[in-house]
């Protein structure tokens, strides 16, 4: 019969741990408190390889806990490779893209109708009727609207280039009079 402090040197354990495997009823007791060495060793390897197996002797508690951060961490690892395919088939965007991209529209929205004034003030000034003035706005604006539909970003009514000056509606399109001077600039 050997004491708990020798079964701990013979299994390579302190003694306090020794304690807690007997009490945990994986060693052996003896009587008067002395301890089977062979006993206590063949218990112990026995508990390594339950443990090992996965049939461990751990509480029904400590169990539960363990199998439900496993489910947890499986469900994110498939949450991440599901978030990985979705960007890899782009149904979904980083939200840093998607907020400069909203933002780069509705900088372009503004700046679309913050120039109908300035470009259309001088045709304004020549028109002679409300329903022309009407007219020439509704014009710009749905060209406006149209520019941004198409991804326009950089010029307030379409490409420069266009076969018309500015790029717009002439007064005379808008059944207004043509105004002096070139079109989408100040008369100074």
């Amino acid at each position: 019969m050997s004491s708990q402090s020798d079964v701990a040197r013979h299994l390579l354990l302190d003694q306090s741990s020794v304690s807690k495997l007997i009490a945990s009823g994986i060693l052996p007791r003896a009587a008067r408190g002395a301890l089977d060495l062979d006993a206590c060793r063949d218990a112990y390897i026995r508990h390594l390889r339950d443990a090992a197996a996965g049939r461990g002797t751990a509480s029904e508690e400590d169990s539960g806990q363990l199998t439900t951060e496993r489910i947890r961490y499986a469900r994110a690892q498939a949450d991440a490779l599901q978030l990985k395919n979705d960007l890899a088939m782009r149904r979904v965007a980083p939200v840093d893209v998607m907020v400069d991209m909203v933002t780069l529209t509705f900088r372009s929205v503004r700046n679309k109708f913050l120039a109908i004034p300035s470009t259309d003030s001088p045709a304004i000034f020549q028109c002679k009727t409300v329903g022309q003035v009407f007219a020439l706005l509704t014009q710009h604006i749905h060209e406006a609207m149209e520019g941004i539909s198409r991804g326009g970003t950089d010029d307030a009514f379409g490409d420069p280039s266009s076969s018309k000056e500015g790029g717009g509606v002439s007064p005379d399109d808008a059944g207004a009079p043509a105004a002096p001077g070139r079109r989408g600039r100040r008369n100074r």
